[in-house]
């Protein structure tokens, strides 16, 4: 039996050395890389060990989850966001793990090592999000927005998987309402975090055109836009004509 995992090693190294040669381009060797990947169909029991890989390595996440919990509230605060930040330091290394070889030589990088990287990435951009809420705590949630925001886009451009996509959209609705809310540009009305929202979707909807993930982000910018049309109906019956303009 053909070891998958060696054979996708050995290609992206092939692919690698003509790029680093100059016979073929970054863009090109990606396109190389689709091909092959569409002409051999995918591999079965390389998916399903990364699917076996994933659930043990989340069974055993949410066992830690689960233990830190029980005693969260009785540690400090120094001590909480000292775990999160180390939760948020060693997924990020496990990331750059996965897809150095994409950050270092701009070669293509293997579809499973593209997935675990850009996960590991997303828990990093969660924790490190966690761990300067805490910190803050109950100052401000702008600055754990923005941060998280930016280690997502960060980690969605190292390694694009539509859940990197996923928690880049939400991460950045919560940090334009908590930039909105610092600035006093909104009031206790649905109708400015509506109208922005709409405006963010609109804005997704420009950019996920150019994205790997294109339907994922097109989802994202169609919540938005649905959700800031809709949210002057909270507001009461005079805004009604409005939501429905929109």
């Amino acid at each position: 039996m053909v070891d998958v995992r060696h054979t996708e090693e050995a290609r992206a190294r092939a692919l690698r050395s003509l790029v680093a040669r100059g016979i073929l381009s970054a863009e090109q060797a990606h396109a190389v890389e689709v091909e092959l990947r569409a002409a051999e169909g995918g591999s079965a029991p390389a998916r399903w060990t990364e699917i076996i890989g994933f659930v043990g390595g989340g069974l055993v996440f949410a066992g830690v989850v689960a233990l830190v919990a029980a005693s969260w509230e009785d540690l400090e605060q120094v001590v909480r966001v000292g775990l999160l930040t180390a939760v948020a330091v060693l997924a990020g290394l496990g990331g750059l793990a996965a897809a150095g070889t994409r950050l270092l030589r701009r070669g293509p990088l293997p579809d499973t090592r593209r997935r675990i990287g850009g996960t590991l990435f997303v828990l990093t951009s969660i924790a490190a999000t966690m761990a300067v809420g805490v910190a803050l705590e109950p100052e401000s949630t702008t600055g754990p927005a923005l941060l998280g925001l930016v280690l997502a886009l960060l980690g969605y451009a190292a390694a694009p998987t539509a859940i990197g996509l996923l928690t880049c959209g939400g991460l950045s609705a919560w940090a334009l309402w908590s930039v909105l809310e610092d600035l006093d540009l909104i009031s206790n009305e649905m109708l400015p975090y509506g109208l922005a929202t709409l405006a963010l979707g609109l804005l997704w909807g420009a950019v996920a055109l150019r994205l790997p993930n294109q339907r994922t982000g097109l989802v994202v910018a169609a919540s938005f836009a649905l959700f800031g049309a809709q949210a002057p109906l909270f507001d009461g019956e005079s805004y009604a004509p409005l939501a429905y303009a929109l």
